[in-house]
C-alpha cells in the first residue's frame, strides 16, 4: 500500500512494530519483536526492552568516562569507584513531577550504577520516586499486596551525599506514612462511573474532616471545618445585627458636617486572642492558630499573637516553617462559635456610637462619627467597652477619611488608639510603601517600581496626568490621591448583596464525572441554605472551576489546588430560584458541556447572581439569556 493512504473501513489501528537498528543487532541485543500481531502487550515488552538497552548503553558510557578519569588521575579503585556503583541493585520508577526532574534522576541512576524503568513494573522496580501522590494512585497503592516503597527524591540525594544507600523508611511519602494529627478529607467512594446529566438523590460512602470526625459528606465536612468559609459567611449574621440599628436608636452622624470624623476598628490578633482567652495559661507564650501541629505538614497559620510575630511568624505561613523559627510555638485550634459571639458583640457596641457602621470583616469595621463628639474619646470608649465585655483588646484609629483612619489603626496597634490630624498627613504617608495603597496589587506594584516609584513620597514627584497616562484615568487618579492621603469614600452601612455562592478549593481530587456531580449536588444544597437564610432568590447560575495547569508542580499545601486556570460558565434562568434541585441541574449541565477531565479539577463552586428578595422575586417567565462561557487563565504566582 502507498504510504499515507487512507485506512479501509473497519481496519484496526495496530501498534507499529519496532525496527531493529544495525548496532543493536551487532551487539546481540534482541530487544526487537518483529511480528507482534497487533498485540499491545508484546509491543510494550519490545518498547521497554529497547529503553533498557538505551539506558544500559548510556550507563556503560558514563562508567567508561569515570574509569578513564580515574586512570588519568592515577587513582586507585577506591571510594570513587565504590560511589559509581552506589545504587547497584536499586531500580527506580519516577511518578509525576519531582525535584530533581525525571531526566535528572535517570542520569543519576546511570551514573551511580542503578537501574531505571520508564514504565512501572512490580517485578523490576524496587522504589517509586514521587513528591506527591494523587488520591487515585493512593487508593491503587493501598490495594497492593506487596507494595513497592514510595519514597521522596531526598532519599537519593542524601544517599549520594553520605556515600551510602540510606534506609528508605525515613523517606516514605507522608501520604502513605501514618501521620499524627494529619487527617484528610476523603472523597466519597463510588460504586460506578457515569457522565449522565442526571443528579443522584444521595451520595455513597463517608468522609473524614480535618479534625478526624466522621461527617455525612465531603462538602459538609469542608464547610464545618473551613476557616475561610466561616469568615465568608459571617456577613449574613452581621446584617441581622445591622438591620436592628433603627430599633436601637443609634446616633445619626452629621453627613453635611464640614469636618468628617471616621473611625477604624480592628480586634488585635483576633483568632489567637480568643484562644488565649479560653486558656489563660497561654498568656505570654507564642501562639499560632491552625488546624494541625504536625511539624512536617503544610497546615497554614491563620493568626499569631505578638509574642509569635517577634520571631517573624505571620498569617499564611506553614506551621512547619513557623516551628523552625520558634521551637516553643504553641498551636491552638479554631473556636468558631466564640469568634461569632465576640464579633457580634463588637458590632452591637459600635452601633451604640453611630448608626453608620460599615463591616469590613469579622473583626474589622469603619464608622462615621461626624458631629457626634471627639473621635479620640469615642475610640477610647469603644476600646474600654469591648475589653470589659469580652476580655480582648481592640485597636482604633481616627482621622478625616477612611484611608487615614486605617493608617491610624496601624499606628495604634497593639491595644491602643491613634489620631491623624490634617497637618500630620505627609509625615504618615511619605514612607508608606505603594503596595500598601488600597487597590495596588502585585502587578501594579511591579509597574510602579519600573517607574522608580517605591514609596508614596515617590509618587509626589509625578503629576496626576502622568499616572493617568500610565495606568488609566481612574487607577492613575486613585494612586495619586491615596499617595497624598486623600480619600473621598463614604462609610456605607448598607450595601446590597450582589451574589450568593459556595465553593471548595481544597481536597478536590476527582476520579470520575460522578465525583464532580455529587459534589455539585452538595454545593447546591449549601447555596439553597444560604439563599433562604437571607430570604433571597437569583436568576443567574454560574459554575466556577479551577482546572490544574498543564505540567503544574505538586501544590505546596497538602491537597491544595496549586497552579490552576480559573474557568466559569453561566446561564440565566427564566425565573428566580432558590431550589437546590434546579441549581444542581443547571450546574451539572454546564459541567458536562465544558468537557473537562474530572481528574484535572482542583476547585469547584456555584455562584448565584441577579438576586431578588423573595417578596419581590420576579417569577414571571422571561426569555432566558444565552449561556456565556468565560475562560480566564490566571497567573500561577
Amino acid at each position: 500500500e502507498k504510504k499515507g493512504a487512507a485506512m479501509e473501513e473497519g481496519e484496526e489501528l495496530k501498534p507499529k512494530a519496532l525496527e531493529p537498528r544495525r548496532e543493536d543487532a551487532a551487539a546481540g541485543r534482541d530487544w526487537n519483536i518483529q511480528e507482534h500481531g497487533g498485540s499491545f502487550s508484546k509491543y510494550m515488552e519490545a518498547k521497554n526492552e529497547k529503553l533498557r538497552v538505551q539506558f544500559s548503553r548510556k550507563q556503560q558510557q558514563q562508567q567508561k568516562q569515570q574509569e578513564h578519569l580515574r586512570r588519568k588521575e592515577g587513582g586507585e579503585e577506591g571510594s570513587s569507584f565504590r560511589l559509581s556503583r552506589l545504587f547497584e541493585g536499586v531500580c527506580i520508577h519516577v511518578n509525576g513531577y519531582t525535584v530533581p526532574s525525571h531526566q535528572e534522576l535517570k542520569d543519576i541512576m546511570a551514573e551511580y550504577g542503578g537501574s531505571f524503568e520508564n514504565y512501572f513494573s512490580n517485578t523490576r522496580v524496587t522504589h517509586i520516586i514521587c513528591s506527591n501522590l494523587t488520591d487515585a494512585k493512593l487508593k491503587q497503592y493501598s490495594k497492593e499486596r506487596n507494595p513497592v516503597p514510595v519514597v521522596h527524591p531526598r532519599w537519593i540525594l542524601e544517599s549520594i551525599r553520605t556515600g551510602q544507600v540510606l534506609p528508605h523508611s525515613r523517606y516514605i511519602l507522608d501520604r502513605i506514612r501514618t501521620s499524627p494529627n494529619q487527617g484528610t478529607l476523603q472523597l466519597h467512594k463510588r460504586t460506578n462511573n457515569t457522565s449522565s446529566a442526571s443528579v443522584p438523590s444521595h451520595s455513597h460512602g463517608h468522609s473524614h474532616s480535618p479534625r478526624m470526625k466522621k461527617e455525612k459528606d465531603f462538602v459538609n465536612s469542608f464547610f464545618k471545618n473551613s476557616r475561610l468559609h466561616f469568615i465568608g459567611s459571617w456577613k449574613a449574621k452581621v446584617e441581622a445585627v445591622m438591620s436592628a440599628a433603627g430599633e436601637m436608636k443609634a446616633p445619626q452622624p452629621d453627613k453635611q458636617s464640614k469636618i468628617r470624623q471616621i473611625i477604624h476598628v480592628d480586634i488585635d490578633c483576633f483568632f489567637a486572642s480568643v484562644a488565649i482567652k479560653e486558656n489563660q495559661a497561654l498568656k505570654g507564650k507564642p501562639v499560632a492558630v491552625c488546624h494541625s501541629d504536625y511539624q512536617n505538614g503544610t497546615a497554614e497559620i491563620s493568626s499569631a499573637n505578638y509574642d509569635a510575630r517577634k520571631f517573624g511568624i505571620r498569617a499564611g505561613m506553614f506551621f512547619s516553617k513557623a516551628k523552625e523559627l520558634c521551637p516553643d510555638l504553641v498551636q491552638v485550634p479554631y473556636y468558631f462559635d466564640k469568634y461569632q459571639e465576640i464579633s457580634l458583640t463588637l458590632y452591637r457596641i459600635l452601633l451604640q456610637f453611630s448608626s453608620c457602621v460599615q463591616p469590613v470583616s469579622i473583626d474589622e469595621a469603619f464608622l462615621d462619627v461626624s458631629g457626634l463628639g471627639d473621635s479620640l474619646s469615642i475610640c477610647q470608649n469603644i476600646r474600654r467597652r469591648f475589653n470589659k465585655e469580652t476580655g480582648i483588646s481592640v485597636s482604633t484609629g481616627a482621622s478625616h477619611n477612611m484611608l487615614l483612619a486605617r493608617m491610624a489603626t496601624k499606628e495604634a496597634k497593639p491595644d491602643g488608639k491613634f489620631f491623624i490630624p490634617h497637618d500630620k498627613v505627609n509625615d504618615i504617608m511619605q514612607d508608606l510603601p505603594v503596595k500598601e495603597i488600597p487597590g495596588v496589587g502585585y502587578k501594579l506594584t511591579r509597574r510602579l517600581k519600573e517607574m522608580n516609584i517605591h514609596k508614596c513620597s515617590d509618587v509626589w514627584s509625578h503629576s496626576k496626568e502622568k499616572l493617568q497616562q500610565a495606568f488609566g484615568n481612574r487607577t492613575g487618579e486613585l494612586i495619586w490621591e491615596y499617595a497624598h492621603g486623600k480619600d473621598d469614600r463614604s462609610v456605607k452601612s448598607e450595601t446590597k448583596r450582589q451574589s450568593v455562592g459556595a465553593e471548595v478549593n481544597w481536597g478536590i481530587r476527582f476520579t470520575s464525572n460522578q465525583d464532580a456531580i455529587d459534589t455539585l449536588q452538595s454545593l447546591s444544597a449549601e447555596v439553597e441554605r444560604r439563599l433562604r437564610q437571607i430570604n433571597t432568590r437569583g436568576r443567574s447560575v454560574t459554575l466556577k472551576i479551577k482546572q490544574r495547569k498543564p505540567d503544574a508542580p505538586p501544590p505546596q499545601k497538602y491537597l491544595g489546588h496549586g497552579w490552576c486556570d480559573n474557568l466559569s460558565k453561566s446561564v440565566t434562568l427564566a425565573s428566580s430560584t432558590d431550589d437546590k434541585k434546579r441549581i444542581a441541574e443547571e450546574a451539572v449541565r454546564m459541567l458536562l458541556a465544558m468537557q473537562i477531565d474530572p481528574s484535572e479539577i482542583r476547585g469547584i463552586g456555584i455562584q448565584i447572581t441577579k438576586l431578588d428578595e423573595v417578596g419581590m422575586a420576579r417569577d414571571e417567565p422571561k426569555v432566558p439569556a444565552p449561556m456565556r462561557t468565560l475562560a480566564m487563565p490566571v497567573n500561577p504566582k
